[in-house]
């Protein structure tokens, strides 16, 4: 589930004239080039990152979204915090990588100039960049509350930092911090069992209920969930089934090419996803693919 907006609600500050790159602090996923790459955004090719630091800021994670079928955690922000620092690499944007960035940052963010500390030196000069913090709650879409991230989000940002090659110190804090672990989906409810064997679905019938939205059809991991039409078409993809395109967003791991050959990360990303789009108020399992049974081969003994 990859989610896309067509207008912002935050401040964003103009994306400079001509084709000249533009910086761009990251301290969250974007830190991750793979994580930017796998997600269709452009970054240069000309420059390597720079690793820098936000001076009396710190790192939150106070992004909770609203209303979202594809939920894992909450999202990384920065806020004032006198002598606090928040550590991150600046990035280089093509024009057209930083207006794609902005679909895929949600509509909350504000996208300001600030200046950033260089690692290189104590007397390095600091560097004038932009950065993605939202500094109001947006009732219906993202609201600002503390809370845990969750673990593919987290590792995202402690791979990317550990890549970049930040200080060992904040990788370790990273990594110290609570997150929400994956879910696995409850099979011995028997509610679920029966709903997943009413009714056999094809891929085509998935792919043009998007269209038609009546009903609306997602599969993912072969299990085939109605979710509420009020959802923004912007919001799904047209897949077959949502499994790979989910498990790509482990960005730390290689891409998956095998739905039935995921690791035991993307594996348990790819199964909290499909916990939240079943629990998702409106929601219920329609029924299957014919392939479910690659996934659940302990479910064969139902069928």
């Amino acid at each position: 589930m990859i989610h896309i907006f067509d207008h912002a609600l935050g401040f964003r500050e103009p994306i400079p004239a001509g084709d000249g790159e533009v910086p761009v602090f990251s301290f969250g996923a974007n830190m991750s080039l793979a994580s930017l790459k796998s997600r269709g955004v452009p970054v240069s090719d000309d420059r390597e990152p720079i690793r820098a630091t936000l001076d009396d800021h710190e790192l939150a994670f106070n992004l909770a979204p609203v209303h979202i079928a594809a939920y894992e955690g909450h999202y990384g922000n920065v806020r004032l915090k006198q002598g606090a620092k928040v550590h991150g690499v600046v990035v280089w944007f093509p024009p057209a990588g930083l207006r794609e960035l902005d679909t895929r940052e949600g509509p909350s963010y504000d996208r300001r100039w600030t200046q950033v500390t260089p690692y290189a030196t104590s007397a390095a000069e600091p560097i004038k960049v932009m950065i993605y913090v939202q500094t109001q709650s947006f009732p219906g879409v993202s609201v600002l509350k503390d809370g845990l991230p969750g673990r593919r989000y987290l590792m995202t940002l402690v791979t990317g930092a550990d890549r970049a090659g930040l200080l060992p110190e904040w990788i370790e804090h990273l990594r110290s911090l609570p997150y929400r672990p994956y879910e696995q989906f409850d099979w011995d409810d028997e509610d679920y069992k029966r709903e997943l064997l009413q009714r056999e679905y094809t891929a085509d019938e998935i792919i043009a209920s998007h269209v038609s939205r009546d009903p609306l059809l997602v599969s993912i991991l072969g299990v085939v969930i109605l979710l509420p039409t009020s959802l923004e078409p912007a919001e799904l993809n047209v897949f077959e089934d949502l499994t790979l395109a989910t498990a790509t967003r482990v960005a730390y791991e290689p891409p998956p090419k095998d739905a039935l050959a995921l690791t035991a990360e993307q594996r348990g990303f790819v199964g909290s996803i499909l916990c939240s789009l079943a629990r998702f108020p409106g929601a219920r399992i329609m029924g299957h693919l014919p392939s479910y049974c690659e996934f659940w081969p302990t479910l064969t003994q139902y069928s």
